[in-house]
């Protein structure tokens, strides 16, 4: 056989041969890279819906922890003001009480009030003394505003008077007397006409007079809701749910001195169980207890409390207001999230579109240079088996 025929023969295979690994080594190398960028697309979407994912979670947690930590700062700020406030009011009560009590000694000692308790100390007085009596009071009275003055003896015979005054009818009347009696110095307390009868402020001053007679006794008494309503209940900066009130202890009872604020359902005068769930911060104050206390009324609606204690009268005083003072504090917060959620959410979108652009973008570009090394191989396989 001719060497040359023979190798003529023979060359076709190893084109064959070559052409065959060329292919398909190129078309394994094209489908491996076509693979890898499909499997990288659908990573990158995983990847990104994740990172959202995340990114959201982070923002509901932020959110919460923010409201959270903001509504904690308001209610110790809130109880604080509250009791800040109703120390506040304490004060004034004392203040008002000092000043009555001031007023009565000035009128007990003027010379007019103490020669005629004299000369009615001293025997029977006919109608013209007395009424000349009523009268010195009675200008006394107004002069300083006082609702009703009377003069008593030790024993609670009444001299003269201004205002309706009854012996045995006045609630507290006779306690308050013996109180002065007893210590011959002004006694301070509240009374009333009846057990349903409007509560007054009421200071009992002992009138110096001559002679061997025991010490007759005057009583001063102002409606206790015209002298301290203003200050109990008009609080600067707050609504007409929050105020203070007295109260005083009575037995087993507990009675209001003054009315409560708005919704509150309290009023002068009202009696009520001390074991009453309802009135709990009213019973502590009562007893003195200091504190502070979160309570809910009829129509289920929260209040906070705080009970401060005004043992030189034996009474209690209570600052009141509704938990809706946080809640309305709470909308800035809340508006402010809102803001910011929606700020980041409109740059995340922002962000988002421009990453989907410029990755569409290098997607095909990717794809066209995948391709052109596709083609490429393939060109050399042709160029190789030719």
């Amino acid at each position: 056989m001719d060497p040359l025929d023979s190798s003529s023969r023979m060359k076709p295979a190893s084109p064959a041969g070559a052409g065959t690994s060329g292919p398909g080594h190129a078309s394994h190398a094209a489908s491996f890279l076509l693979a890898r960028g499909l499997d990288a697309t659908r990573e990158s979407r995983r990847i990104a819906a994740g990172l959202i994912a995340l990114v959201l979670m982070c923002f509901a947690v932020l959110n919460v922890v923010v409201n959270q930590n903001a509504e904690g700062r308001l209610v110790h700020q809130h109880w604080s003001l509250l009791a800040q406030n109703t120390e506040e009011r304490r004060t004034e009560v004392r203040e008002v009480l000092h000043q009555v009590q001031h007023e009565a000694q000035y009128v007990a000692g003027d010379d007019g009030v103490r020669e005629w308790s004299t000369l009615a100390m001293s025997g029977p007085q006919d109608a013209h003394a007395r009424h000349n009596f009523e009268s010195t009071l009675n200008r006394a009275a107004s002069e300083f505003g006082f609702n009703r003055v009377a003069v008593f003896t030790p024993d609670l015979h009444l001299l003269a008077q201004t205002g309706p005054f009854r012996e045995g009818g006045t609630d507290g009347l006779t306690d308050l007397v013996q109180r002065c009696v007893s210590s011959h110095r002004p006694a301070l307390g509240d009374l009333r006409e009846g057990p349903q009868g409007r509560p007054m402020l009421a200071v009992a001053v002992p009138v110096r007079v001559p002679g061997p007679f025991r010490a007759p006794v005057a009583v001063f008494a102002v409606d206790l809701e015209r002298a301290l309503s203003d200050r109990l209940l008009h609080w600067a900066g707050y609504d007409g749910n929050a105020g203070a009130y007295l109260v005083r202890r009575d037995g087993d009872h507990i009675v209001f001195l003054s009315s409560g604020p708005s919704g509150s359902n309290i009023v002068a005068g009202q009696q009520v169980l001390a074991t009453d769930v309802r009135h709990r911060p009213a019973a502590m104050a009562a007893v003195g207890v200091e504190s502070g206390i979160e309570t809910s009324d009829d129509r289920g609606e929260r209040r906070w409390a705080t009970t401060r204690s005004i043992p030189e009268v034996g009474w209690g005083i209570v600052g009141q207001d509704d938990r809706s003072a946080v809640t309305e504090g709470l909308r800035g917060t809340l508006i402010g999230l809102m803001a910011l959620d929606l700020g980041v959410l409109a740059v995340a979108i922002v962000a988002f579109l421009v990453w989907r652009r410029q990755y569409r973008a290098g997607l095909a570009a990717r794809e066209v240079e995948v391709t052109r090394r596709h083609a490429e191989r393939v060109q050399s396989v042709f160029d190789n088996a030719f």
